[in-house]
């Protein structure tokens, strides 16, 4: 065949090393012009989109953004016990404005590294581009690249962070995901398992390896977030890891009142009885322990939540009240990319381990949010990992039909 092209970095190959010349290479050499077109093509929709319709309506997510930046940089702490601290810290840096306008940038050029990652991946061009051309016109992404809201910047960090792992930059990504985790800490029990994954393509896979891999990740780990430690030890007065949304995310749907209400929380509310605890780390660690304690003891109509969970999680359409040929337009742009994630991981099993540090995070935020509380906005971030491993049912389609190949020549 034709060659199409040098292969990208990846910790794939056996060796560890990178066949081209360093973070230029990694970047530059894959840029052709179909995917130059390509994202061309996203940031003319972000933009057009913005213009259009202007900066989506604020959320109460959006205002306490605003006013916990104000307090952190007026008192020194945050005023919110549910958020990290790096997007309000940027919203009160740029102001909506500007964080929108970035985001329509970063969210463009979060095509362009999914496009990086799924050649790392399958090491196929055909495959890359169609992920990176779902992500390009993915309805869902180009609204939230609109909204001042951390998915459009969370999942580019996720992204970036990911291609740095498979260019076998190990330092970088790991500063990249503690980034991520400082702005969102959705994956943070995941970038170690990431980090050892990454090892396992090796031959044969090897322990130290692994062990070596996750030590530089928990030493920039620690370092990057101490200060927000010592941030949260001085306003709780004990040490705190992270944030104080777990609690509550897990009684939402996990409750008597969600079982006899609903979504309606103007009833019973299932937070009210906790309100009365003055501390808010035991208050966060009363409703954890609800939210657990009826799972255990309410299995029925919690498997019925499940399923409930499932279908609402994977909806593509964001609002169900909008007309009928918006959910036609955006099931026709965003199911293909479920189905074929769904395909590439039954007839890929054999490809497992390059694919697992991709599918990790795709598999832990499904568990956590069917376990506990679901809607559009938490599966978003996975979206580009689903383009990626979607992406990997291209080939085997081609491969089937007698195609002729697009795999890139030398690995």
């Amino acid at each position: 065949m034709k060659s199409t092209g040098k292969v990208a970095s990846s910790f794939f190959e056996p060796n560890f090393k990178c066949q081209q010349s360093g973070w230029h290479g990694l970047f530059m050499k894959r840029w052709d012009r179909a995917n130059s077109a390509i994202v061309v093509v996203a940031f003319l929709l972000r933009v057009v989109w913005h213009l259009r319709f202007g900066t989506a309506e604020a959320t109460p997510d959006t205002l306490i953004y605003i006013e916990t930046g104000n307090a952190l940089f007026a008192a020194g702490k945050m005023s919110s016990f549910l958020y990290m601290p790096l997007y309000p810290v940027a919203i009160h840096l740029l102001g909506v404005s500007g964080v929108v306008w970035l985001q329509i940038l970063v969210s463009t050029w979060t095509v362009h590294l999914v496009y990086l990652v799924a050649l790392a991946v399958w090491n196929d061009r055909n495959a890359a581009l169609a992920a990176a051309g779902a992500c390009a016109v993915h309805p869902v992404l180009i609204y939230y690249a609109n909204a001042p809201l951390t998915e459009t910047s969370f999942s580019f960090l996720v992204m970036l962070g990911l291609l740095l792992l498979y260019g076998n930059k190990l330092a970088s990504a790991a500063l990249v995901f503690v980034l991520a985790n400082l702005t969102r800490p959705t994956l943070d029990l995941v970038y170690p398992l990431m980090f050892a994954a990454s090892s396992l393509a090796a031959e044969p896979p090897r322990a130290m390896l692994a062990a070596r891999r996750v030590a530089i990740y928990l030493a920039i780990y620690v370092a990057l977030m101490s200060p927000w430690w010592l941030h949260n030890y001085g306003l709780y007065g004990k040490f705190v890891r992270l944030d104080l949304a777990g609690g509550i995310t897990a009684i939402l749907e996990n409750s008597k009142s969600f079982e006899q209400h609903g979504f309606d929380w103007t009833i019973d509310p299932p937070w009210v009885p906790y309100g009365s605890i003055a501390d808010p780390v035991e208050r966060d660690r009363a409703m954890l322990t609800a939210g657990i304690r009826y799972i255990v003891e309410n299995p029925g109509p919690w498997l019925r939540g499940v399923a409930d969970r499932f279908l609402r999680f994977f909806t593509p359409w964001p609002a169900p009240s909008a007309p009928l040929w918006q959910h036609w337009i955006i099931s026709v742009l965003i199911l293909p990319i479920f189905v074929c994630a769904f395909l590439s991981l039954v007839f890929n099993l054999r490809n497992w381990r390059r694919l697992l540090p991709v599918a990790l995070p795709v598999a832990f935020v499904v568990a956590a949010h069917l376990a506990t509380h679901a809607n559009i906005r938490y599966r978003l971030p996975i979206d580009p990992l689903l383009a990626v491993i979607g992406a990997g049912f291209l080939p085997l389609l081609h491969k089937y039909l007698g195609r002729p190949s697009t795999v890139v020549p030398g690995r």
